[in-house]
């Protein structure tokens, strides 16, 4: 979705004269989700409720992903290959990051964290969502601390579900792969040395809503009508289930070399 159609789903919204009182935003998400096939990047609030804040113009997947990147985490790599070829296309090892293998299970919700990088400037973080019966689970109220619990500023992430041919991806019902970049804040942590990080996240159930229709049944006799500009008004869309706090905690090493 590029700025131009999110104005134009903005006005619609407001076409519709939704109460002062009415919690938009599930409504506002539900009309940014991408598509199935597609991926997304933008930035997120960190303590509200979460979804693809701004989503920006997607770029062709470049020609010949790094191999190292993407052994270390396939889907991750192909992310970073397409929103950040900086990182992916580096020459030091230590730009790569750390691949981890920790993950943590709630109901039928899992939050896997596959890798993650660090340098002067950004920390960045792979993660999997995957549940169990295929519904939709978004990341919500992140945060990333490290050993002092000093926050890690959120500043942006981009993530994939579904089939995405960009990728060569083709992920199953409830299952989405993420990254998250935080600005490094931490103090007295040089490059080479380990820095301690501790991760919690919630996952949040995606419900959208059912299609209003686009005509009013016909009367008896009668041709059908379309209902006038501003004549529906909007329901609260229910709140999905919402799981958590998922909590991991790891170090990884900071690398010599940075990238903005």
């Amino acid at each position: 979705m590029n700025t131009q159609q999110l104005s134009r789903a903005l006005h619609e919204l407001e076409a519709e004269r939704v109460p002062a009182d009415l919690d938009l935003w599930p409504r506002v998400r539900a009309r940014l989700v991408a598509q199935p096939g597609e991926v997304r990047r933008g930035r997120w609030l960190p303590v509200t409720r979460l979804g693809w804040v701004a989503v920006a113009l997607v770029a062709l997947l470049a020609v010949g992903a790094t191999a190292r990147v993407a052994a270390t985490a396939p889907v991750i790599g192909r992310l970073l290959q397409l929103f950040e070829p900086e990182i992916a296309h580096q020459d030091d090892s230590a730009s790569l990051g750390q691949a981890l293998n920790l993950s943590q299970a709630i109901d039928n919700v899992t939050v896997a964290v596959e890798w993650a990088y660090a340098d002067a400037q950004r920390i960045r973080v792979g993660y999997t969502l995957r549940s169990s019966d295929g519904r939709r689970f978004d990341p919500c109220h992140m945060t990333l601390t490290d050993e002092t619990g000093a926050p890690m500023p959120f500043a942006m992430g981009y993530g994939v579900t579904g089939e995405a041919e960009r990728l060569d991806v083709a992920l199953p019902p409830g299952e989405g792969s993420y990254v998250s970049v935080f600005a490094n804040e931490a103090q007295g942590v040089a490059p080479g040395e380990l820095l301690k990080l501790r991760l919690e996240a919630e996952a949040e159930e995606l419900i959208l809503p059912t299609p209003v229709p686009t005509s009013v049944p016909a009367a008896p006799g009668g041709p059908a009508a379309n209902p006038k500009p501003g004549s529906v008004l909007l329901e609260p869309l229910p709140v999905g289930e919402r799981l958590g706090p998922f909590v991991f905690e790891f170090s990884i090493p900071v690398a010599a070399s940075s990238a903005k």
